[in-house]
């Protein structure tokens, strides 16, 4: 069972992606020691395995080059061209080693985390505080590393004491060979040995890795109280979302009553519908709405109508239908163009009657009855 959080509430919910984020960018991910190990042990496995001789061999070369000394030849002379030369190609072969012992060691924190580094340094006074570091050294989870460092240390020695015992046989004759004999048979048999080492520790590290991401991952889990304020948090409060909401609509509002001084009609029903058509060939495909609004906004679209001397034609069934069907900055669809067309010619008839009344003719079929 998930443990309770300082809430009280159980935490039972896988955590949240944001939380693992936020989680990494604090240095916190899982880590296991045992994976960085296996890794380190089979680079070193196959660096024997592909490059052993080789590197036996400029061993030598290092050796024998610093130890033998030309008669005639000048001692700093000797000491350039074995620096330059022998151990120059030893440190060469023994930084490509390091080099790659260092990458092989940081990929196994990384594997964990899809390799997907995040580097979050930190410097915490509290780490240098004795008491709490006694702490530290008695927790739970330190108790475990060791007793899990002593059952693996265990396995280790248990196989090899198995393995050596099974080759008694080829190590007698050891002694009484020659030194490249002996040599070559103990790389055999050290060489084969490496290799069930290897079998322990991949058991091991991904016992280990499993462990530590499961671990890690119940510590992230999460109450029902934690997605709340994390969504709170992330999203702002209602009352803030709210807000925002409220000010979205109260500047689209805004513009929506700036575009009806620039409408061509404004059809009303006669005082709770008003809807504000606008049409410019060279913009638009159709007759658009521009605005509208029922009861006391469309009172304002009509009085603001007025004030701008944008004609108003009172059909209640075409205020109606717009309004229900078309959104605001949306063209009038198809059915209704007809309708529309004949009262868009009103509107630019009277317009263009200098005061004169323009009676307002039948718009034909209804949008009510026709679409």
């Amino acid at each position: 069972m998930a443990e309770g959080g300082e809430d009280g509430q159980e935490r039972s919910l896988e955590p949240s992606q944001r939380k693992l984020d936020k989680a990494r960018e604090e240095g916190q991910f899982p880590q296991s020691r045992d994976l960085s190990f296996l890794l380190m042990a089979v680079m070193v496995w196959a660096s024997v395995t592909i490059g052993g001789r080789a590197a036996w061999s400029v061993l030598q070369d290092m050796v024998r080059g610093a130890l033998q000394f030309k008669a005639q030849e000048d001692p700093l002379v000797h000491l350039q061209h074995w620096a330059q030369g022998p151990l120059l190609a030893f440190a060469a072969w023994l930084t490509v080693f390091l080099a790659l012992v260092f990458v092989l060691a940081a990929a196994g924190p990384l594997a964990l985390v899809r390799f997907q580094p995040v580097f979050a340094p930190r410097f915490d006074l509290g780490k240098l505080d004795p008491i709490a570091g006694l702490g530290r050294l008695v927790s739970g989870a330190n108790l475990f590393s060791l007793v899990k460092g002593i059952v693996v240390t265990f396995l280790v020695l248990l196989v090899a004491a198995l393995y050596f015992y099974a080759q008694q046989d080829n190590l007698i004759p050891v002694p009484t060979a020659s030194l490249p004999a002996s040599l070559a048979r103990m790389g055999d048999v050290l060489g084969r040995g490496l290799q069930y080492l290897l079998v322990v520790l991949l058991v091991v590290a991904i016992a280990d890795a499993s462990f530590q991401w499961f671990n890690f991952r119940s510590s992230m889990k999460m109450s029902l109280q934690d997605q709340k304020d994390e969504s709170k948090e992330s999203e702002g409060s209602p009352e803030t979302r709210g807000r925002i909401r409220s000010l979205q609509r109260e500047a689209s509002r805004r513009r929506m009553m700036s575009a009806v001084a620039k409408a061509d009609v404004v059809v009303v029903n006669p005082t709770h519908y008003a809807v504000a058509l606008r049409y410019d060939g060279d913009s638009m495909a159709a007759p658009t709405v521009v605005a509208k609004g029922t009861d006391a906004l469309a009172l304002r679209i009509r009085a603001l109508a007025a004030e701008n001397q944008v004609p108003v034609a009172e059909a209640p069934p075409l205020a109606r239908w717009l309004s229900a069907h078309v959104e605001v900055d949306h063209p009038v669809p198809q059915e209704v163009y007809a309708v529309v067309a004949q009262l868009l010619a009103w509107a630019y008839a009277t317009r263009d009657s200098s005061g004169v009344t323009v009676p307002l003719p039948p718009l034909g079929i209804e949008p009510s009855e026709g679409a």
